[in-house]
């Protein structure tokens, strides 16, 4: 099979974007609320619609790349056309990376167009609590004060030292509250997510 160069150019800008810019798969396990679909979504589109104004949350945003973008306005970098689709390109082999990797971690959970109960949820977060914090105490929470916070929280402790967390979590899907810990843990002694 033939390699187009437009392929070509996704595979370069995602290396560029590993080298370059840090974004390592440990990185971009951490991003698992649909933050790279959804930048790569905003590069895709054409320059006319991201100029549309929306109304969101109450709020009207002149353009819709400040309603959709996920990150830090400064992270926004449309260029030319064809860049920008290179960029949504290698955004979207990225996203496709984590999830595979997400899927390698857990075969046992994986299963193609399945619709996943909230108990199934829970029980691939428990798994892969398991997997991620061998040898650590943990605990699931779930529940709301307000409405806009996250349903489930999760945290990570020492045995013997329950006071003190030493990764924590929140997310509206337990396994995305997993994943949150890990990249927010405070100890060296946790493996790698880019390990598994």
């Amino acid at each position: 099979m033939k390699i187009s160069r437009a392929v070509r150019d996704i595979a370069i800008e995602r290396q560029r974007q590993i080298d370059a810019e840090g974004w390592t798969p440990a990185h971009d396990d951490m991003h698992s609320g649909g933050e790279m679909a959804a930048a790569a979504a905003m590069y895709a589109l054409p320059a006319r619609y991201r100029q549309m104004s929306v109304v969101g949350n109450h709020e009207r945003y002149e353009q819709l790349y400040r309603y959709i973008w996920p990150w830090d306005e400064g992270w926004w970098k449309a260029t030319t056309r064809r860049r920008d689709l290179v960029k949504a390109g290698a955004l979207i082999a990225a996203e496709i990376e984590r999830i595979d990797r997400l899927d390698a971690a857990m075969p046992e959970t994986t299963a193609v167009n399945v619709q996943r109960t909230r108990g199934d949820r829970l029980a691939e977060a428990v798994a892969l609590a398991d997997r991620l914090f061998p040898d650590k105490h943990w605990l699931f929470g779930k529940g709301r004060i307000t409405p806009t916070e996250p349903l489930y929280g999760f945290r990570v402790f020492e045995p013997g030292n329950e006071d003190t967390h030493i990764a924590e979590g929140e997310h509206d899907d337990p396994v995305e509250c997993v994943w949150l810990a890990v990249g927010k843990s405070d100890t060296q002694e946790l493996p790698e997510v880019s390990a598994l």
